[in-house]
Order: C-alpha cells, then structure tokens, then sequence
C-alpha cells in the first residue's frame, strides 16, 4: 500500500503560467518572476497590473487562459529588467534577482530571499517549513525531470532533462510505500511544481540523479 506520508504547501492552488505564444526566447526565469509576482498579488493587486492574479469568488489562482495578456505583459517586462540573453543565453540568478528587484521597486514592494540549500544540496527541513509559512520556492536547477506519479496504481515515470530551467516549487509530497507485512519498504519525494512551461501544475522527483540545484530560494514579497 501507499500513504502519503508528509505534505508541505504555500496553498492549494498556484500561478501557473506558460511561455507559449511570444516571440521572446530562453524566458523560463521570466515566467518564474511573474508567476512569484502572480502569488503575491493576492495580497498587493499591483503586482500582476490589469487582472487580479487571485480569484476570492472561487478561492483560486485564476488559470492564465483567463488572464493571458496581462501575463504576457508582465513577463515582457520581467524580460527587459532582467536582461534576459544579454549576457549569454538565459538569465543568472544574480540577473533574475536584480531584474525583478527593479520590477518590486517599480510597484513600491520589496523582495527578500532565504536560501534553502547548502553547497548546492537542497535542504528539505527548510524548504518545507517555508513552504508551510506561505513562501514559494524559486529553483535554478541544471538538472531536472518531469515526473508523472500515479501513486494508485504504483508507477513513477520520469523524464530527465540536463537543459538548466528555473522553476517555482510550492508544493511537497512524501509518499510512503508498505509491503503486505505493513513494513515500510520505500519512500518517493516529489516538489509540486509551475514550471513555466505547462497550463498545469507538475512534479518533479527528489533524486540527486533527477534533480540537481545551483540554488534555490524561498522568496518573500512585501
């Protein structure tokens, strides 16, 4: 049998945005930026300008089909306050932090950041009591997989990528798994995650295999 053993999330529900349909290239740390400002405009409207990121009629992220405009707005805006490919391909950390620095002050906010590895190792005691405190988890990952967990049935497909991304975890799950003696026998840990890259929410498997980090952040918006 199969349990879900501990689960640690911001909410049930997150921004979920996409980098389909511009013209702009290597965006994935932009649409992180904005879906991190789409979660904080829950509470400070300006963030996301034009739409309200949160719908309190159906307590829930409005899906970005809904508001895609607005996104796409913002996501361009991210793109030229981080400079977004022109140092090299991509966006850095320092250019991601700097670039939406410059968009919070821009919106009279401020960003701070915790972060929640050591030596490039993910610490998982930390990651999930951010998470339990509300404050999404910005990855820069240079290795990373798309995981399709079926925990009914037992299965676990994953797809592994060595292309670097930058995502926003918000969600953990730890899924324990008993033989029919009732002894523990396994253990399978995923982030939920907004990819930037899907109209919905996935997962990705906690491997050092799967998942390699530079860094990873919990960030706060105030």
């Amino acid at each position: 049998t199969i349990e879900l053993g501990e689960y640690a999330s911001v909410g049930s529900t997150f921004p979920v945005y996409h980098d389909k349909g511009t013209d702009l290239t290597n965006q994935c740390a932009c649409v992180a930026g904005t879906m991190l400002v789409a979660y904080y405009d829950r509470y400070y409207e300006n963030l996301l300008p034009g739409a309200s990121a949160y719908s309190t009629q159906y307590n829930r992220y409005v899906p970005m089909g809904m508001i895609s405009s607005y996104v796409k707005n913002t996501t361009s805006v991210m793109y030229d306050m981080m400079g977004t490919n022109t140092i090299k391909p991509g966006t850095s950390e320092s250019q991601f932090f700097d670039g939406i620095e410059e968009y919070c002050e821009s919106k009279g906010r401020t960003i701070s950041k915790t972060s929640v590895t050591n030596n490039g190792n993910i610490n998982l005691t930390s990651v999930k009591q951010q998470l339990r405190n509300g404050k999404p988890v910005v990855m820069f990952a240079t290795v990373h997989n798309d995981t399709m967990a079926n925990m009914i049935n037992s299965s676990l497909s994953i797809v592994k990528s060595t292309v670097p991304h930058v995502f926003i975890a918000w969600g953990y799950y730890r899924y324990d798994v008993y033989n029919a003696s009732n002894t523990l026998i396994d253990t399978v840990e995923i982030f939920r995650i907004s990819n930037g890259q899907s109209t919905v929410s996935q997962d990705v498997y906690i491997d050092s295999e799967y998942l390699s980090l530079e860094n990873a952040y919990a960030c706060t918006i105030s």
